[in-house]
C-alpha cells in the first residue's frame, strides 16, 4: 500500500513536471533568432505566402541546414495561433510531451519500473523543462535519439520490420533536429558494422527513411549548384581539429559525456558531485552488465558515446553544452535500468526518487514563474505600445543595443502591421534601447530590459550630443550647439558648458548663461540632508544644493557639482540644468 502511495506521488509530480512546460509561457520564452528566423518567417512563409520550403535551420558551423520538417510543424501551430509567434513555445512544449509519452512507452518494455524511473527524471529536470520551452529546431533531437536508440536496442534480440521502421524513423527526425545528429547516424553505421548478424533486407526501411528526410536538402542544394557538397567539404576541412588541440578537445568531449550522465539530475552546470556520481552510475552499469537488458544498453549505448567523444575530439566550433543533448536521454535510459535493478533489492530507493524529482520541481518552479526582461511578451507589449502611437502611420525604429539584442522586432513589426519604412522616409522615429540604462536620458516607457523613446524624445536625443568628463567618470548629453569649455581648477578642473562659442575660462566669471560642473573634495553622504536628495532617470545619487546647483555623489566623500550660471533662478531649477542632469550616467 505504501509503494502504491509512492507511486501516485511519482504520477503527480510527472504531470507537474508537463504542466510547467506549459506555464507562463509568453513572459518567459525567449523570442531571439532562432526563434524568429528559424521558426517563425519559415511558419509564415508557408502559412502565409504558401511558399513551401526544402531547408530548415541553417547550423551554426557553415552553409548546411537541416531538413526543413519543422518547419512544416510550426506552421501547423502558427496557423492555429493566427500567426502569434507564442506558437513557438507551444510547438515545443507539445514536442516536449510527446517526448516523454515514447520514452515511457518503449522504456516500458524493458520493465514498468524502468518506464517509472524515466519518466519521472526526464518530466521533473529543471534542466529539460527549460530547453523543452525554447522553440527551436533542437526540440526534435531528444525524440529522435530516443526512436534511434530503442531501434537498435530492440534489433539486438528481434529483427522485426517494426524496429526497422523505428530506427528509420529516429533518423528522419534528426535529419530536422541538429547537426550533432550525424554522430548518431555515424554510431548507426558502426553498429551495423559490428553487429552485421542481424541484417535483414529490413534494413530498406531506415535507408528510405533517411533517403526521404535528406531528399529536401539534395534538392535544394542540387539547385544551387551542388553547395551541399562543396559546403560539407569547406565545413569537413575547416572543422577538423588541427594536431596540437587534439588533447584539450579531448579533455573537453569527455568532461561533457561524462557529466551528460547525470545532466538530467543535476543539471547543466559542471561541477564534481555530478562528475563522481556519473563515475558512480558507470560503475553500477558494468556491475550490472551480465543483465540482458542493460547488456544490451551498453553495447548501443557505448558506441553511440564513443562516436560523440571522437566527433568532438576532432571538432574545431565552438560546442555548447547543448550539442551533446543527444546523450541525454540515453543516459536517463541507463540510469533508470539501475535504479529499476538498485528498486528490486532496496524497495525504498523509489522513495528517495520520488524526493529528487520533488526537489527538482522545486528548483524549476521559480525559472517558470520568473518573467525575463527580454521574453516574447516584453517585445510583444513594446510594440503594441508602438503600433497604439502610430497607427497606420509611417515610422521607423532605432535600435540602441548590442549586435544582435534587437532579433524578433522585425516579425513583431509584420505581426502587428506597424508601418516600418527607412529614416529617411518619416519624421516618426521610436528608440529602443537594450538595457535600459544605455537609453540616452530618461525613457518614455520601460518594458523588462528595454527602454523605448516616443518620437518628441528622439528628436531630443538627436539635438544633442554625448560628453564624457572626468577622464570617463561620467557621461552627459549637451545641446548639440554647445561647446564644453575645461578649465584648470586647484584639484580637479571644472568644466564649462555654454551655448556661447566666443565663452572661454578667462570669461567664466562674467557669464550670466551655462552650466559650471566642478569638484567638491571631502564631500561625504552626510553632508547633505535626506529631503535633498532628487530622483535620478538614470538611477544616480543627486542632492539639490539650491535652485541652481545639483550636486551628485560619484566616489566616496567626492562629489561633482552642477551649477546653473543664471542668477534670475530663485524658485525652480532651470530647465537646462535639469535636462542635462536627467541624461547623467556613470
Amino acid at each position: 500500500m505504501k509503494m502504491k502511495a509512492v507511486y501516485l506521488l511519482g504520477i503527480i509530480l510527472i504531470l507537474t513536471g508537463v504542466f510547467f512546460r506549459f506555464q507562463n509561457l509568453r513572459y518567459n520564452s525567449e523570442f531571439e533568432w532562432d526563434q524568429e528566423n528559424s521558426v517563425a518567417y519559415p511558419a509564415k512563409s508557408i502559412v502565409i505566402d504558401h511558399k513551401l520550403p526544402l531547408i530548415g535551420a541553417k547550423t551554426s558551423v557553415g552553409n548546411l541546414y537541416v531538413g526543413p520538417l519543422y518547419s512544416y510543424l510550426a506552421a501547423v501551430f502558427f496557423f492555429f495561433f493566427k500567426m502569434d509567434p507564442i506558437a513557438g513555445a507551444y510547438l515545443a512544449a507539445t514536442v516536449s510531451v510527446i517526448t516523454i509519452i515514447t520514452g515511457y512507452l518503449l522504456m516500458r518494455k524493458l520493465g514498468k519500473e524502468a518506464a517509472f524511473f524515466f519518466t519521472l527524471l526526464w518530466s521533473t529536470s529543471p534542466l529539460m523543462i527549460t530547453y523543452d520551452r525554447i522553440p527551436w529546431n533542437v526540440n526534435l533531437l531528444p525524440l529522435a535519439v530516443i526512436l534511434t536508440f530503442f531501434g537498435l536496442y530492440f534489433l539486438l534480440s528481434s529483427p522485426k520490420t517494426i524496429n526497422w521502421i523505428l530506427l528509420g524513423l529516429g533518423v528522419f527526425l534528426g535529419i530536422s533536429s541538429h547537426y550533432s545528429f550525424i554522430f548518431v547516424i555515424l554510431a548507426c553505421i558502426i553498429f551495423f558494422v559490428i553487429n552485421r548478424k542481424i541484417i535483414t533486407r529490413s534494413i530498406c526501411w531506415p535507408i528510405f527513411l533517411s533517403l526521404l528526410g535528406v531528399l529536401p536538402l539534395l534538392v535544394f542544394h542540387f539547385r544551387h549548384g551542388n553547395s551541399f557538397g562543396n559546403n560539407l567539404q569547406q565545413f569537413t576541412i575547416s572543422s577538423i581539429n588541427r594536431f596540437s588541440y587534439l588533447g584539450s578537445s579531448f579533455i573537453f568531449a569527455f568532461t561533457n559525456i561524462l557529466e551528460s550522465q547525470m545532466a538530467v539530475v543535476f543539471g547543466r552546470e559542471s561541477g564534481w558531485i555530478k562528475q563522481i556520481f556519473s563515475v558512480i552510475f558507470i560503475f553500477f552499469l558494468i556491475f550490472f552488465r551480465h543483465l540482458k537488458p542493460i547488456r544490451n544498453f551498453l553495447k548501443v549505448f557505448l558506441v553511440i558515446s564513443l562516436v560523440y567523444l571522437l566527433g568532438f575530439t576532432v571538432y574545431r566550433g565552438h560546442a555548447p553544452s547543448y550539442y551533446f543533448i543527444g546523450l541525454y536521454p540515453l543516459a536517463t535510459f541507463g540510469l533508470a535500468l539501475v535504479l529499476a535493478e538498485i528498486n528490486r533489492r532496496f524497495t525504498a530507493l523509489s522513495v528517495v526518487v520520488v524526493f529528487i524529482a520533488f526537489a527538482n520541481l522545486i528548483q524549476a518552479f521559480p525559472l517558470v514563474k520568473k518573467i525575463s526582461p527580454t521574453s516574447l511578451g516584453t517585445k510583444q507589449d513594446l510594440l503594441k505600445t508602438i503600433k497604439d502611437k502610430v497607427g497606420e502611420d509611417k515610422t521607423a525604429l532605432i535600435y540602441d543595443m548590442e549586435l544582435g539584442n534587437s532579433f524578433g522586432f522585425s516579425y513583431l513589426s509584420d505581426y502587428y502591421r506597424i508601418n516600418l519604412v527607412s529614416r529617411e522616409e518619416t519624421n516618426s522615429y521610436f528608440w529602443i534601447s537594450r538595457p535600459v540604462g544605455r537609453f540616452p536620458g530618461q525613457p518614455d516607457y520601460t518594458f523588462g530590459d528595454f527602454a523605448l523613446g516616443l518620437p518628441q524624445t528622439v528628436e531630443r536625443i538627436y539635438a544633442t550630443k554625448e560628453v564624457l568628463l572626468y577622464g570617463g567618470l561620467f557621461k552627459i548629453r549637451i545641446p548639440k550647439n554647445w561647446t564644453v569649455v575645461q578649465c584648470q581648477g586647484i584639484d580637479f578642473d571644472k568644466y564649462y558648458l555654454t551655448a556661447d562659442n566666443s565663452a572661454s575660462c578667462d570669461t567664466l566669471l562674467k557669464e550670466s548663461k551655462g552650466i559650471v560642473i566642478d569638484n567638491l573634495p571631502d564631500c561625504p553622504r552626510s553632508k547633505f540632508e535626506p529631503n535633498q536628495l532628487i530622483k535620478s532617470p538614470s538611477g544616480e545619487e543627486l542632492y539639490k544644493v539650491s535652485e541652481r546647483q545639483i550636486a551628485g555623489i560619484f566616489e566616496e566623500n567626492r562629489c561633482v557639482n552642477f551649477s546653473d550660471l543664471d542668477k534670475n533662478i530663485n524658485k525652480e531649477l532651470s530647465s537646462d540644468l535639469t535636462a542635462i542632469v536627467s541624461t547623467l550616467k556613470k
